[in-house]
C-alpha cells in the first residue's frame, strides 16, 4: 500500500521562548520510518538524534533552533525526502514606558516588536475572561 500524505508540514514562525512544531499526517503501510533532518550548509543535511516520529517540536524555542528542516520517510525500502521547511525565531516583543493611573483606569506602554506582523493586546478584569 503506498503512503498517503494527508498533511504536509509547513513553515513556522515563533517567538523566542515560545513553542514551534512541524508535523505531518501520513498513513499507509505499517512500518513507515521517520527521520527529521536539519540543513547544515549548502546541500548537507544531518539527522537529528531521536527525532524519529511524524512531528518535531521545540519547547521552548531558541534562536539556535532557527533554520531549515525536512522530514525523511522510508516505506517498503523507498526513501522520500520532504520539502525544506523554515523555522524563523523572532525576539519577544519588549514593553517599556509602562505607566498606570488606577483611579482613572488607564494603562499606557510602548512596545518594540518585529515589524510586518499583527499584534493583539487583550485586557481582563479577573485574569479569566479576556477581551
Amino acid at each position: 500500500m503506498p503512503l498517503d500524505v494527508n498533511a504536509l508540514p509547513t513553515n513556522q514562525i515563533a517567538f523566542e521562548g515560545g513553542k514551534a512544531r512541524f508535523f505531518s499526517t501520513i498513513s499507509g503501510t505499517p512500518g513507515v520510518a521517520f527521520q527529521w533532518q536539519r540543513l547544515l550548509i549548502g546541500t548537507t543535511w544531518t539527522d537529528l538524534p531521536e527525532a524519529t516520529s511524524y512531528d518535531l517540536g521545540f519547547n521552548p524555542v531558541s534562536p539556535l533552533d532557527a533554520g531549515t528542516y525536512r522530514l525523511e520517510t522510508i516505506n517498503q525500502g523507498f526513501q522520500f525526502s520532504g520539502h525544506p521547511l523554515e523555522l524563523q525565531v523572532m525576539p519577544r516583543p519588549e514593553f517599556s514606558d509602562i505607566a498606570s493611573d488606577v483611579l482613572a483606569g488607564r494603562l499606557s506602554f510602548a512596545v518594540m516588536a518585529q515589524p510586518g506582523f499583527n499584534y493583539q493586546v487583550e485586557a481582563s478584569e479577573d485574569l479569566t475572561n479576556w477581551v
